[in-house]
């Protein structure tokens, strides 16, 4: 009898214990990002291109800047992961997450994507949020994508693993490896 209340015991503190570690931020960091960018897919700019109280508060208050980089950066602020400066210029966010060694070669959910625009060295980009990866499609969460007035919203690459991806920079992983 004494054995099976050890058990119990034993078995009641395992899963209190599973329950913490499934709930802490490290190990809920990408499904959160994804949540609060997923809770942002329709907003967008609305009085001109680059403008709107959305954008103002992706752009911590201004307006009339390219907002694809201060979007994701807005959603890691959100999910409380600073491993990364909060940045306007998608090409920053790159060469900073390059220098950390956040930069890998297989997208998870919760993974930025970035991309350059015009040519590969030059200054402009654009950074997107991985939500799925799925066989060989991966669909993510981009702001600032078409003309105004441009919206958050979903974007799929069909057949990225065997076509690849124009002007694709690569991938970075903002939580834990």
């Amino acid at each position: 009898m004494k054995r099976r209340v050890c058990q119990k015991r034993r078995i009641v503190l395992l899963l209190i214990f599973a329950l913490i570690f499934h709930c802490s931020p490290a190990k809920a960091g990408s499904n959160r990002i994804i949540q609060i960018a997923q809770a942002e897919i329709g907003k967008g700019e609305t009085t001109s291109n680059n403008s709107g109280k959305d954008i103002q508060k992706y752009l911590l208050g201004k307006n009339n800047l390219s907002w694809c980089s201060a979007f994701v950066s807005w959603v890691l602020k959100q999910a409380e992961i600073d491993i990364l400066d909060y940045s306007y210029s998608a090409k920053a966010i790159y060469n900073q997450a390059k220098e950390k060694n956040l930069i890998v070669e297989e997208p998870k959910a919760g993974d930025l994507i970035v991309f350059w625009r015009n040519k590969k060295n030059s200054w402009q980009g654009h950074v997107e949020i991985i939500e799925k990866v799925h066989l060989d499609e991966l669909i993510t969460i981009a702001g600032n994508v078409g003309s105004f007035p441009a919206k958050v919203k979903r974007v799929k690459y069909r057949n990225w693993q065997t076509e690849g991806i124009p002007k694709l920079l690569g991938f970075i992983r903002v939580k834990e490896k």
